[in-house]
């Protein structure tokens, strides 16, 4: 289900991280804070819900602006860290 505001979508809107994963092969995150750790093992993403870790072997980026980071390798985990709580 698709949830727009303004017909623009609302991850855009709310500044919520977009993330697409093809495969374990690439992943593409769109609306990020910036990069706080970078290995070939493992990056670490700040996005405004949290830290988003991403785990694997032979990890590349392949692409980063101010919006968007686009990684490549054997992916292997996707998780959320320091989780930050939206109030209301």
């Amino acid at each position: 289900m698709k949830h727009e505001i303004a017909g623009l979508p609302a991850e855009f809107i709310l500044g919520l991280p977009n993330i697409s994963l093809i495969g374990n092969n690439k992943i593409d995150i769109i609306n990020h804070r910036g990069l706080k750790n970078y290995s070939e093992k493992k990056v670490v993403i700040s996005s405004k819900i949290g830290d988003l870790n991403i785990e694997g072997d032979k990890l590349l980026i392949k692409e980063i602006s101010s919006e968007n980071i686009k990684i490549e390798g054997n992916i292997s985990a996707v998780s959320f860290t320091n989780l930050r709580h939206r109030s209301d």
